[in-house]
């Protein structure tokens, strides 16, 4: 066989050996665990609340305390065991309970505020309704819906109306019978000036905001 000539073995496939494949460190698991374990915990405090927590942490509590009794009063292991295990259980479905409770509770719509009454833009008007007035003097913006407050004041207003304590506005051209008429009857369209509603209520002692603005 020549110098130059190559082995036979040469023209064989060389086999490659298989690549390693290390095995993971025992530590990586809990290392990847450690994260999602508290976001788990994270996720159940959040559906549970504050409430559902306190009754979680106070239904574990008293667990371990069972077990810890049991065993001191020499109650065999797996007995004491399953009384620590019956008290978690109840506190699971205790909180199983209350969760699907409160989240009802906090899902029901909540009333919504009323809006305040600009206050800058009344003060420029002169006269008012007795609808609008009874509603400001609650500090309701007139349009919206009227309190039993707000009522209660309308009828105090319609009586001041009625007795004369408070004038009314007059309609130009309007007939001495239809004054008289409006007087005996005023209504919630009925209009008073601001001056003479200013002066009514100081006389009893009241100091609405929308006049004194």
């Amino acid at each position: 066989m020549s110098i130059n000539q190559q082995p036979a073995t040469a023209r064989l496939p060389q086999i490659l050996a298989p690549k390693s494949n290390p095995n993971p460190s025992p530590s990586a698991a809990p290392r990847n665990s450690a994260p999602q374990l508290v976001l788990d915990v994270r996720a159940i405090g959040a559906a549970l609340g504050s409430l559902g927590l306190l009754i979680l942490c106070g239904g574990i509590a008293l667990a371990v305390f069972c077990t810890a009794w049991a065993i001191q009063a020499d109650v065999p292991y797996p007995v004491a065991l399953a009384v620590g295990y019956c008290t978690v259980a109840c506190t699971a479905c205790l909180c199983a309970v209350l969760v699907p409770m409160l989240n009802a509770r906090e899902a029901a719509p909540k009333t919504a505020e009323k809006p305040q009454p600009n206050y800058a833009a009344w003060n420029h008007v002169k006269t008012f309704r007795v609808s609008d007035a009874s509603r400001l003097w609650c500090d309701i913006e007139p349009g919206c819906a009227a309190s039993q407050e707000s009522l209660a004041w309308s009828q105090a207003i319609l009586a001041a109306i009625k007795s004369g304590q408070l004038p009314f506005c007059k309609q130009a051209g309007q007939s001495q019978e239809a004054i008289d008429r409006e007087r005996a009857n005023p209504n919630w369209a009925t209009e008073v000036e601001r001056a003479a509603l200013k002066t009514w209520a100081d006389s009893h002692g009241h100091l609405p905001r929308f006049l004194h603005g």
